[in-house]
């Protein structure tokens, strides 16, 4: 049978394991969601500057 001190180890491993996994979780999730913003900012930046060389070559 598990003695209360080993009940106790496997509670806190859990426990900490469980706080840890949030927190990475949370760390990727935020990057890769930043990482989705610059991509769409460079997409807009060309798309804005594609329209702008279009304009200079017009005249």
């Amino acid at each position: 049978m598990i003695s209360d001190s080993q009940l106790n180890t496997i509670a806190l491993t859990f426990g900490f394991t469980s706080i840890l996994l949030i927190v990475v979780y949370h760390a990727i999730s935020t990057n890769i969601h930043k990482l989705e913003e610059n991509a769409k900012n460079e997409d807009e930046l060309k798309e804005k500057e594609a329209i702008a060389d279009e304009l200079v070559d017009e005249n």
